[in-house]
């Protein structure tokens, strides 16, 4: 790994300070409207890049990233807990989707 860059602010407004899509991975644990963030994390990644939430019981990403380029796989319970885990997508070319 060549770098890691942890950002403690909000994505509204990181987003605008990056030019283009450029992040090979991007988290979030404090996952708040998944209709808001999922475009804007999206937005931050380069095709191929991953998505990592860290999700309860009242999210699910089904039926929420509608037409966004990101295939998602199965969510991993977090160990101990029992309405807790992690959910990866991975950001595909746009040319996949056709």
């Amino acid at each position: 790994m060549k770098s890691v860059e942890v950002r403690g602010e909000r994505l509204e407004g990181f987003v605008k300070l990056i030019p283009s899509p450029t992040y090979d991975v991007v988290t979030s644990r404090a996952v708040g409207h998944l209709k808001t963030l999922l475009p804007l994390a999206v937005s931050c990644l380069r095709a191929g890049g991953h998505l990592c939430l860290w999700l309860g019981g009242e999210h699910s990403v089904e039926r929420q990233d509608a037409g966004l380029p990101i295939s998602w796989q199965p969510p991993v319970l977090i160990p101990i807990s029992r309405e807790r885990w992690i959910q990866i997508g991975t950001k595909v070319d746009a040319e996949q989707l056709r």
